[in-house]
């Protein structure tokens, strides 16, 4: 029963740590890298390196990026923009996307901003606020991540991202139905103000859809990582493909 109690309190704490670190080998097992060995963590062929950085302090980040000596211009990414952009050098490329977090109206949809950073075998994520699908890669199990590359594994990543917009469309059109069913029982009045309210939602769906646009395309074109063969387009033009139907 300790045991037990045990594994669940490192489970908890792992998922409130504003520092976390895990490495993947492809057989499936994965280990715990503490902040003070991060410089010595050279994944092996089939295998990644992840650090999660949730509010962090500015000496945290800047000891990630000193210690796997990451690109100056993706640091800038974290704290400047809240648009989706993509950016790259010769190694590395990083990407600022936004997750589409709920509230209690649905027409006042907010977004929390996510910034992966990829190098070779290693991500970065960088976030101001809790993101459910990172806290549940946290403390799942690792399965095979170990034979993703930094590139496939950003892409699960945003595919993840893409779907809490799928979730808020579907509530969207969830509501559409329940307006068509009632619209007969409910003063005109009621309806119309039901129908500005599903017009704003929509209308905010798209402003923050809209930029990935440009981010998704550039990431699916053959040059934008040219050395990381085909596998890598193959994933970046499946993330497109998602996006495109996402707008349709």
């Amino acid at each position: 029963m300790n045991a037990c109690n045990d594994e669940a309190d490192r489970t908890a704490d792992d998922a409130r740590l504003s520092f976390f670190c895990r490495m993947f080998d492809a057989s499936g097992v994965s280990q715990r890298v503490a902040a003070q060995s991060l410089v010595a963590c050279r994944p092996a062929e089939d295998a990644l390196a992840w650090v999660d950085l949730c509010d962090p302090k500015p000496e945290e980040v800047d000891a990630v990026w000193a210690a796997w000596e990451l690109p100056a211009a993706a640091r800038q990414f974290l704290e400047h923009g809240t648009v989706p952009e993509v950016g790259q050098s010769e190694s590395c490329f990083w990407v600022r996307a936004v997750v589409a977090g709920g509230s209690g109206d649905k027409d006042k949809l907010r977004g929390i901003v996510l910034v992966c950073v990829a190098s070779t075998d290693r991500v970065v994520t960088f976030r101001r606020e809790r993101i459910d699908f990172l806290e549940q890669m946290r403390v799942q199990q690792p399965g095979k991540v170990g034979v993703l590359r930094a590139e496939s594994f950003v892409v699960t990543l945003l595919d993840r991202l893409l779907a809490s917009y799928f979730k808020a469309i579907d509530e969207h059109e969830l509501a559409i139905e329940r307006l068509e069913v009632s619209i007969l029982g409910k003063g005109a009045c009621d309806a119309l103000n039901e129908l500005q309210r599903l017009r704003r939602w929509a209308s905010r769906l798209r402003r923050m859809l809209s930029p990935y646009r440009i981010v998704f395309s550039a990431m699916s074109r053959p040059d934008f990582r040219p050395d990381e063969g085909r596998v890598a387009d193959r994933h970046f033009i499946a993330l497109n493909m998602r996006f495109e139907r996402a707008l349709d």
